[in-house]
């Protein structure tokens, strides 16, 4: 354990040697570069750089504007006035549960085996189970229903 420390150390100080000698080398240096020689500047070089610029001329592009082809344009002036009309919304489709059927036990009070999502359940009539209501269970099918909807099940 102690040697994967001690190399995972290693990797990180040659890891970051390099990034710090590259970094530096990057830097201007701090010799002249011709020797023997002081950088000096005049009166007049200092106010020949710190005079106003000229401004742009008008023939150069804005890069921020919208180009004139790509400009809204607008063809209708008058305002447009929406007409709703007075309908009844429509009863939105439900689609059928997942609900399978695995078995139905007939009787005086019978009895369906039902599964949903890997889960069994023994169900009567006017049972409630996973947001379903059982109506009716026959021979053959059982009826449920499902957010107003009736659906019916079968083996």
């Amino acid at each position: 354990m102690n040697r994967w420390i001690a190399l995972l150390l290693m990797f990180g100080l040659v890891f970051w040697g390099v990034v710090i000698y590259r970094m530096t080398e990057k830097l201007p240096s701090s010799k002249p570069l011709i020797e023997n020689t002081v950088a000096t500047m005049s009166i007049e070089d200092i106010t020949r750089l710190s005079k106003k610029q000229k401004a742009p001329p008008k023939e150069l592009k804005n890069p921020f504007s919208i180009p004139s082809i790509y400009r809204p344009t607008i063809k209708n002036t008058k305002p447009t006035v929406a007409v709703v009309e007075n309908t009844k919304p429509e009863k939105p489709i439900v689609a059928k549960p997942a609900i399978t059927l695995d078995a139905i036990l007939p009787g005086d009070r019978p009895v369906a085996i039902l599964r949903y999502k890997g889960s069994t359940s023994v169900v009567r009539v006017d049972q409630e189970i996973w947001s379903v209501k059982i109506k009716s269970i026959t021979s053959e099918s059982v009826t449920i229903e499902y957010a107003g909807v009736l659906f019916e099940i079968r083996k």
